[in-house]
């Protein structure tokens, strides 16, 4: 056990020094892992089914993702990433496209500077993300977005897909019937009530467990919605088709949080409730971010094991050897 500890941590430290010192890409096959100094190279050379794991840094690529990969990057948080820097996809183009064969992939703790666009997808997860924009066409079902940070999202009526404790501070549009809406942040706000709100020409979806900064206005049918903070009780909406149960209704919903301003999001501010225990959700936890199934991670860092410090000594000692400090932890989820 000893052995295998030992030529495992001369491995880790080996490999760990050459990724940082070269940034290189890992694409992992199951057992075998190969490197690339490019985002592209990385994604031409990965075979369906591989999880591409990235280092801190800027990264572009103008490939148009069609087979089934697993992105895993460092994180979206300065402050989580100070080790590493956050992991940045930057594209020549204003999008980032996956189209029909990305099904089953996944992105966690990326941050992207251009919008993503999903056509013909399926079963796809986006974890711990940022991202300004989100479009889905028409086919897509089982996308499921969890603890990202997203602006603008056009659902183009598309069905089934999920937003699970998500901060979404533009206006979601255009879904179809069974999309799920649940334990998220919206802070879109337009001061008219004529102007189309955070939710707009949703149909047949679950929302449930939400903040709303802005109060309910028009673009619902035959919504269900349980347990919101800004969202009226019994029926209401085009026709009184929609339906409202246990939402609570707030005047400024600033003084709800620890620390909130009042605008989009911040990494500096703090979105847990002063008081967890006053606003409910369906599942008898708290509503917003951090209730439900996925509560939000603190510091958004990825599900793999985090570096909290980084010390690579820029010389050899004069017997050759390279001091390597590195200070990892565990993740539980």
């Amino acid at each position: 056990m000893k052995k295998f500890i030992f030529l495992t941590t001369i491995f880790f430290t080996f490999m760990t020094q050459v990724s940082f010192s070269q940034n290189l890409i890992s694409v992992q096959n199951g057992s075998s892992s190969s490197f690339y100094t490019t985002l592209d190279l990385a994604i031409s050379n990965a075979l369906d089914g591989d999880t591409i794991n990235l280092p801190g840094g800027s990264f572009s690529f103008t490939n148009t993702i069609a087979k089934r990969l697993h992105f895993i990057g460092v994180g979206i948080n300065p402050d989580s990433t100070s080790a590493t820097v956050k992991t940045i996809f930057s594209s020549v183009y204003s999008i980032f496209s996956f189209e029909n064969g990305a099904e089953f992939g996944s992105l966690t703790g990326i941050y992207f500077t251009s919008s993503l666009t999903f056509n013909q997808v399926n079963n796809y997860i986006i974890d711990r993300c940022l991202f300004p924009a989100l479009t889905l066409s028409v086919e897509c079902t089982n996308i499921t977005v969890k603890n990202c940070v997203v602006g603008n999202i056009n659902g183009s009526n598309s069905q089934n897909n999920m937003f699970i404790s998500t901060f979404i501070y533009g206006q979601v549009s255009n879904f179809g019937i069974n999309n799920n809406f649940k334990n998220n942040f919206f802070s879109y706000y337009i001061p008219s009530f004529y102007i189309p709100g955070a939710l707009f020409n949703i149909t047949g979806s679950f929302i449930s467990n939400n903040i709303f900064k802005q109060s309910y206005n028009e673009g619902w049918n035959n919504n269900i919605a349980k347990n919101n903070i800004n969202v009226p009780n019994g029926l209401f909406g085009n026709g009184a088709s929609n339906f409202g149960e246990n939402n609570y209704q707030v005047t400024d919903i600033k003084p709800l949080f620890l620390n909130y301003s009042g605008g989009g999001y911040s990494f500096t501010e703090n979105y847990h409730l002063q008081n967890p225990t006053q606003y409910t959700g369906t599942d008898a936890t708290q509503v917003g971010l951090y209730g439900g199934a996925f509560p939000w991670k603190e510091g958004s860092i990825p599900f793999n094991p985090h570096f909290q410090t980084v010390q690579i000594a820029p010389t050899t000692d004069s017997t050759g050897n390279l001091n390597v400090n590195i200070k990892v932890a565990a993740q539980d989820r």
